[in-house]
């Protein structure tokens, strides 16, 4: 059987795994290693894998679809044709953009751990993305010598590499790259640290910043919490016994860099819950001037009605708005 998505695919393949005291053991010992920073310590036994499938994947795969299908919305005409997913685990960032973009031909999926890409290969059998079906594997930590796309993807593996080796890789990262370069990592302070230096290596480079914020200065906002969003998506029966939970939710937190080779319209960020007031919507954002403040009143009928639907991570047009400097 065939599947559209990631997830359908991994509960067809692992259809008669149940949860096991061993498998929540492995996933917590995962979710301690991502919460130092450290998971590339982890040894990825057939449990870990599961762990990951069911614990993890969930939760980056819809990061992973939001932001892509943010780049797909906002690059106008560009078509990509090929793609990198750098540190792919199981390919959850090659199939997220291969549902976005369907003009996608080739993706090349880079991953050190054997146990982790021998699923990847056999999920991607199964997958309707030609992309992903006939994707090439390369078992390594990094990009192989002339390797391009257009798109290239880093999710969930910057905060991964030594911090004396992590300029090198961004500077291979975007080298790489001929069109947009998409870097992800968990919403944390310490995550948040490396994504501003990935920022200044980039600018340095000659990028032009899509998002979170398209402001080459130095980031403001991160001496007001860091700059993070957050996604929630449903938790399944299996997926609430793999993290022993009781709530039917999760809200997972991350931090991104979108950059690119061409010329992509701005947008401000709204970078931190919507306040309401009686007939006015007030947005905090960040754009290319910096942080600020959207104050919309009632009587712009659209912009108002557009306001009181915008939510923490939302892109959201400011000229004309009423943007006032915080």
């Amino acid at each position: 059987m065939q599947h559209s998505n990631i997830e359908a695919a991994a509960s067809s393949l692992f259809a008669n795994i149940l949860p096991t005291a061993s498998l929540g053991r492995a996933y917590f010992k995962l979710s301690a290693a991502y919460r130092q920073a450290a998971p590339a310590e982890v040894q990825y036994s057939r449990d870990a894998v599961l762990a990951y499938l069911f614990g993890r994947m969930p939760a980056t795969g819809r990061v992973l679809e939001r932001l892509l299908a943010e780049v797909a919305g906002r690059a106008g005409t560009w078509v990509p044709q090929s793609s990198i997913d750098v540190g792919a685990g199981p390919g959850v960032a090659s199939w997220a953009a291969g549902s976005a973009f369907p003009s996608l031909r080739e993706c090349m999926m880079l991953e050190r751990d054997e146990a982790m890409l021998a699923v990847g290969r056999a999920l991607a059998n199964s997958s309707t993305l030609s992309c992903v079906r006939d994707g090439t594997w390369v078992r390594a930590d990094k990009l192989p010598v002339g390797a391009t796309a257009d798109l290239v993807i880093a999710s969930y593996v910057l905060n991964e590499v030594p911090p004396a080796q992590r300029g090198a890789a961004l500077r291979s990262w975007w080298q790489s790259c001929k069109g947009v370069l998409l870097i992800v990592d968990p919403g944390t302070s310490r995550a948040a640290e490396t994504m501003m230096l990935a920022r200044a290596i980039l600018c340095e480079a000659g990028a032009e910043l899509v998002a979170p914020c398209s402001s080459p200065a130095p980031c403001r906002a991160t001496t007001d919490g860091g700059c993070h969003f957050g996604v929630r998506l449903q938790r399944t029966a299996q997926h609430r016994s793999m993290k022993s939970a009781q709530l039917g939710y999760e809200d997972e937190k991350y931090t991104f860099l979108i950059a690119a080779r061409f010329g992509i319209a701005p947008r401000a960020r709204v970078y931190r819950d919507p306040s309401f007031r009686k007939g006015l919507v007030e947005l905090n954002v960040c754009s290319a001037d910096g942080p600020g403040r959207l104050l919309i009143p009632k009587s712009r009928n659209d912009q108002y009605r557009a306001a009181r639907k915008a939510r923490w991570g939302d892109a959201v047009d400011s000229a004309g708005s009423g943007m006032n400097d915080v």
